[in-house]
């Protein structure tokens, strides 16, 4: 009789073992259902909000660019071969350092069917996978005056080898009467940085006069070259020019930048704002909270605007704080500022910051705070995200659309295994 006790309760204990996971598995097979809806209204808002007019297509392929869900490279592949100038230039800018097999094939056909801008940027595109004839063609470029290679491609060909032909270009360009190009050369410069690139930066600073010294001496700041900053030292008390100086030293490091900073006498908030940042670039995290913290109330707004741009290339947590602050301020434009420095540099641990933040009154600060939360959130956010499909601003709607796609791909049952 015992045993007969234990086998039937061991008998039950097996259907009870078993019901439990019929329902997991039932349970799983609705939860992937409802996902998969879930994926698809996304999709088909994505992509239907993108037709109304050239404006949020243009916004849907910016957003695809910095998208990691698998439909949105569709939506650029697709948006390649389109006609139009506008879509096609922003769909293969997005395709840049996307070396997927069929981004790949999007490219090497604009390769061959497009011309101008376009064409140039389909053989960046291609360069950088190790395409040589795309190398070779971007490289030919440089000595056609009709042309005009954009600074991306610049840097990149003096990168890959091309360094004569593109400092004979950026030469000419310094040489040149165009104020705009010139500004353009002393950019190129600032990411190229070999000796030869700082010399040239350095010509640009003698050449110049006034606040039209200010790109040579952001160029020379970009170059992070502790033995240039005798030559900007002179520009902290040149009006015009005493920002970007500040900012230059913060980004050049060494002693004599940092002695150069804590001596400086300005008395004025907005200059504290850029010697903090820089003070903090440098290491001097007490100065710089010393400078900055006081200014997080400050009731001028474009002092609050500038502290958030400031802050937002430093990664250091301690800066987290004083941005969500900024992110949650009356005024639009410093939320905004401050909510896209934290999407670039947050993480799962401001989930529930950027959750808040997507509910913003500002669609941009909302779409900003929906993409970051794409980036990075997990599945529980669906449901929060699942209403702004709805939503009357279309930005918002592509957003949140975006973000659906990338948490439902990083999250699913494949992904995880």
């Amino acid at each position: 009789m015992m045993h007969e006790t234990v086998r039937w309760l061991g008998t039950r204990s097996a259907y009870a073992v078993g019901a439990v996971a019929a329902i997991a598995v039932l349970a799983a097979v609705g939860c992937s259902g409802g996902r998969n809806a879930l994926k698809e209204k996304a999709l088909g808002t994505y992509k239907t909000t993108m037709q109304e007019n050239k404006s949020f297509e243009v916004y849907g392929l910016q957003t695809a660019a910095r998208s990691s869900a698998p439909e949105t490279l569709q939506i650029l592949i697709d948006g390649a071969a389109e006609r139009g100038y506008d879509i096609s230039y922003q769909a293969l800018l997005g395709l840049v350092d996307r070396p997927e097999p069929g981004a790949i094939d999007a490219l090497r056909a604009a390769y061959q069917e497009k011309r101008g801008a376009l064409k140039q940027i389909a053989a960046l595109a291609l360069a950088k996978t190790g395409d040589e004839d795309a190398k070779s063609w971007l490289a030919a470029q440089l000595d056609d005056p009709a042309a005009n290679p954009s600074p991306e491609i610049l840097v990149f060909l003096a990168k890959a080898g091309e360094d004569e032909p593109v400092r004979k270009l950026l030469s000419n360009r310094i040489a040149g009467e165009n104020e705009d190009l010139r500004d353009m050369a002393y950019a190129v410069l600032g990411e190229i940085c070999t000796p030869w690139a700082k010399q040239m930066l350095l010509q640009g600073l003698e050449r110049e006069h006034g606040a039209r010294r200010k790109e040579a001496i952001a160029g020379i700041g970009k170059c992070a070259d502790p033995e240039m900053v005798d030559k900007v030292v002179p520009f902290t008390n040149t009006q015009g020019l005493v920002f970007a100086t500040i900012e230059a030293l913060g980004q050049m490091g060494g002693e004599k930048a940092l002695q150069t900073l804590t001596s400086l006498k300005l008395d004025e908030p907005l200059a504290e704002v850029y010697i903090g940042a820089a003070l903090w670039k440098l290491g001097d995290k007490e100065g710089a909270l010393a400078k900055l913290q006081p200014l997080l109330d400050s009731e001028d707004v474009t002092v609050r605007v500038n502290l958030a741009e400031q802050l937002a290339p430093l990664t250091d947590p301690e800066v987290h704080g004083m941005l969500e602050k900024l992110a949650t301020d009356s005024d639009k434009n410093v939320r905004v500022t401050a909510i896209r420095a934290l999407r670039e540099h947050g993480g799962p641990e401001l989930q529930a910051f950027f959750v808040e933040r997507a509910k913003d009154a500002d669609y941009e600060v909302s779409t900003i705070a929906t993409e970051a939360l794409g980036a990075f959130a997990d599945a529980s956010v669906l449901e929060t995200l699942r209403p702004m499909l709805e939503n009357d601003n279309p930005y918002v709607k592509i957003a949140a659309a975006n973000a659906i796609l990338e948490i439902a791909d990083r999250t699913s049952p494949k992904a995880k295994g």
